[in-house]
């Protein structure tokens, strides 16, 4: 009977820990993708990133961020389990069908060891990815000409702050511009250009 009492105590733990786990990770997943969505599209209207790229970047950061959210999704969900088997009288039950505190420790390594493999491969693999991906993007974004960055219909200043430029948007990946405005600013002179449409060479 003590054997039976102790299965379904394991058995009943796993399936709580797993239940409350899930609820915490979409809670979670939700908050990161909102904050780092906002933070990205901030970055796409000043010039910093790409605005095609902004769910690259999103799904990068996500990733990146797994083995902590992980962490913590396990570290809630064990502290929550536990809390409430104790605030419900639960485990009083359980004590006196025998068990002790010493039985959470198997339903405990079985619920934690796949998470924390899996937090290990993106912290050693995916997480390394996601950062030199991010870099690569960002290069890559700030190597392209300077009117490119700039979102439509904002003004941008470059050259230390000696050139102004507006672009009113880009087709075909940029090769192609509309209303654009440059203005160059220096010593003892200053140089204006309008055009209503024109085409990039690199």
């Amino acid at each position: 009977m003590g054997l039976s009492h102790k299965m379904i105590f394991e058995q009943s733990v796993r399936r709580e820990f797993r239940q409350t786990a899930s609820s915490i990770l979409v809670v979670l997943l939700a908050v990161l993708l909102t904050v780092t969505l906002v933070r990205m599209l901030d970055r796409a209207v000043s010039g910093g990133i790409d605005p095609a790229d902004v769910l690259i970047f999103l799904l990068l950061s996500a990733a990146s961020s797994i083995p902590q959210l992980l962490v913590l999704t396990a570290f809630l969900a064990v502290l929550l389990t536990m809390t409430r088997a104790f605030r419900d009288q639960e485990m009083a039950v359980w004590f006196s069908a025998g068990l002790s505190l010493l039985d959470w420790v198997k339903p405990l390594i079985r619920f934690l060891t796949p998470m924390f493999l899996i937090s290990l491969v993106f912290a050693w693999f995916v997480a390394p990815w996601t950062v030199s991906e991010s870099e690569r993007l960002q290069a890559q974004y700030s190597a392209r000409d300077e009117s490119l960055q700039a979102a439509a219909g904002r003004f941008r200043e470059s050259a230390g702050g000696r050139r102004v430029f507006y672009v009113g948007q880009s087709t075909d990946a940029g090769q192609y511009i509309e209303d654009l405005f440059v203005i160059q600013r220096a010593p003892h002179q200053r140089t204006w250009v309008l055009a209503a449409s024109g085409k990039l060479l690199t």
